[in-house]
Parts: structure tokens; sequence; C-alpha cells
């Protein structure tokens, strides 16, 4: 099976996104008081979206901008600011489907020590032309 990577280091914004309408949906990833409160200490939390763009970011890197068609995450577990994680994943299957070659894959975020907080699939397109 061919493996694929990219890492990276979780770092906490300068400023919080958005308006005060959406503060109070903002708070529970950009305020460290409430994530303490909710049990992982005082850190801010990765948003869902920027975990998948790793995933993108990793994808990308190893087949093409134009190469994903079809990714489906999972989010079980938060990515805390300052946690190294690392972008994986692995072929499961090479296949054609109307003249065009897919690799199917298992794509999952890592961080040591614990178990992935993103997982997922993915299917790329796999250029011959090496794009």
């Amino acid at each position: 099976m061919e493996r694929m990577n990219d890492e990276c280091t979780t770092r906490r914004p300068d400023s919080r996104l958005g308006d005060a309408k959406c503060a109070a949906r903002t708070d529970a990833h950009w305020d460290p008081q409430v994530v303490e409160q909710s049990g992982y200490g005082r850190h801010t939390i990765n948003q869902g979206p920027l975990g998948l763009s790793y995933m993108v970011n990793m994808l990308h890197a190893w087949a093409g901008h134009t190469s994903i068609r079809r990714i489906v995450m999972r989010f079980p577990y938060a990515v805390l600011d300052g946690d190294h994680i690392t972008a994986k994943g692995e072929v499961v299957t090479v296949r054609n489907d109307n003249g065009e070659t897919l690799a199917d894959c298992r794509i999952w975020l890592e961080r040591p020590g614990t178990e992935a907080p993103l997982e997922g699939t993915a299917t790329v397109a796999l250029s011959s032309e090496g794009e």
C-alpha cells in the first residue's frame, strides 16, 4: 500500500473570527475558558474544516490540485492548539472507472499518543501525466 503524509502544528488564532452575533457559536472553539469548562484544558479547538483542509492539502500534494473526486470525513476527537498532527493516508485499492484511474484511500489525522482526531476515506484520480 502506498502511504502519504503531511505534517503541521496547530496554532492558537491571533484574534476571534466572526461578528458578535456569531460569538456564542465560536466560543466553543476560540475561548480557552469555555474550552476548559468542556474538559479539554485551557486550549482553543481547531475547527473541523481546518482539520479537513490538512487532509485536502495532503491529497493535493500527493496527486494534484484537481485530483479529489470524493472525500468523506468523521470528526471523533478535537484537535487542540499546540497539537502536533500529521495528515496521513494509504491507498486501499486502485481501480478504473470510465477510463479514469482512481485510488480509494483511507485518510486520517495522526496525533502522537491518541486515537485519530479525524478519519475518513477519499477517492483520488491518478494522473498519468504526473500532475
